[in-house]
């Protein structure tokens, strides 16, 4: 679960710390995005409803399912770039 506060973050919740932190992940990876896109200058063209319906409505798991498999793979990551961060 997140929440935006204006002006001050994000607030986020999760079933576990790998759960809060993926969602913290995948939410700073959309912004980014979002900031690109609208920095390109290219023109916005908006996702059909039926789109959006479809999918929102895929069954998707539950995020700390999906937090069990991401979780692991940004440790190894962390772990190339610099190992101090386990002291």
């Amino acid at each position: 679960h997140i929440l935006v506060l204006r002006n001050h973050g994000l607030l986020i919740v999760g079933t576990s710390i790998a759960a809060a932190f993926v969602a913290r992940y995948r939410m700073e990876r959309a912004c980014a995005m979002q900031l690109a896109f609208q920095q390109s200058g290219a023109a916005f063209h908006p996702i059909a409803d039926d789109v959006v319906s479809a999918a929102y409505n895929r069954p998707i798991g539950r995020s700390s399912e999906r937090a069990n498999i991401e979780w692991p793979a940004l440790l190894r990551k962390l772990d190339r770039i610099d190992l101090s961060y386990r002291q």
